[in-house]
């Protein structure tokens, strides 16, 4: 079983701005009835590896969860992708004809110092072959967004646009288990999803 957890929300979040790999903005303030109702399902989980972002924002996230494990590992791999140039942006300031390119070829497209999705989907190759190894292990992974979905997308075998389609608010947990993908979303008090 692999769980995968995305860090709270940070203000440049609620800003829809890029944060990426270069930036951190500090987690708002916690929700504590969502913290409550996570922490409530894996309170009698003892994970046998917890893989974390060394992000700022992920570690921070990492202490208010206080999961248990056998090993709590910081795996640089995990760090978001790269947005180079435009890490504090917003997408409306990026000039248009940039955003044009970048939507022809999401996966590709790699902005001015950053990485692409096909360059992030690379970097993840060795935590993928590591987690493969580990799948009769309870395991948490304590990210971002779109390093989890390129992660969860390598480890299913996903299609690019599969994974360029996935979505995981703040809240929304995702689950691999037995080959099969699971998410749940905190906020909106419905069982595991079976995707």
């Amino acid at each position: 079983m692999i769980i995968f957890f995305r860090h709270g929300k940070t203000e440049w979040n609620l800003q829809k701005r890029l944060q990426g790999k270069e930036a951190n903005s500090d987690l708002l303030p916690v929700d504590v009835d969502l913290i409550k109702l996570i922490q409530n399902d894996y309170a009698s989980v003892n994970f046998d590896k917890i893989f974390i972002s060394p992000s700022k924002r992920a570690q921070d996230y990492s202490k208010i969860l206080d999961l248990k494990a056998k090993e709590i590992l910081t795996v640089n791999d995990l760090d978001e992708i790269s947005f180079g140039r435009f890490s504090g942006q917003r997408l409306d300031e990026i000039d248009k004809n940039i955003i044009a390119a970048r939507n022809r070829d999401k996966w590709n497209f790699c902005p001015p110092g950053g990485e692409s999705y096909a360059d992030l989907y690379e970097r993840l190759t060795n935590i993928s072959e590591i987690l493969h190894k580990y799948s009769d292990l309870s395991v948490a992974i304590i990210g971002h967004e779109t390093t989890n979905k390129v992660l969860i997308g390598k480890l299913m075998n996903f299609s690019k646009e599969r994974i360029l389609g996935m979505k995981q608010p703040n809240e929304a947990v995702y689950k691999i288990c037995g080959n099969k993908l699971y998410k749940k979303n905190y906020k909106e008090e419905i069982e595991w999803e079976k995707l």
